[in-house]
């Protein structure tokens, strides 16, 4: 399952530390985390999406699918995310982190 960095960190709420140190340590969870030059485009991926006020995760995981092709990532959400799209076509699988 594919995350960005600050999905991570948001699972907190409903999984404890040693639970994702283990997910990430045992290769169930593949962490990736965006580089600087990431951050405009993420900027960008704003504006279409305004009217959900996106969190930076969700930014973050839009960024991941359009530059590795990653069309299943593992998010907290489930209201808004199903809206996102990579390329502005396609949809996401999501897999929930309970």
């Amino acid at each position: 399952m594919h995350m960005v960095e600050a999905v991570l960190a948001e699972s907190a709420v409903v999984c404890p530390r040693a639970c994702r140190a283990d997910l990430v340590a045992r290769g169930v969870l593949q962490v990736h985390a965006p580089e600087s030059a990431d951050h405009s485009r993420m900027a960008q991926l704003f504006h279409p999406y305004r009217d959900l006020d996106p969190g930076w995760a969700d930014l973050a995981l839009v960024r991941l699918a359009e530059l590795r092709g990653v069309g299943c990532v593992t998010t907290l959400e489930t209201t808004d995310f199903t809206a996102h799209r990579i390329h502005g076509s396609a949809g996401f699988q999501l897999e929930f982190l309970r």
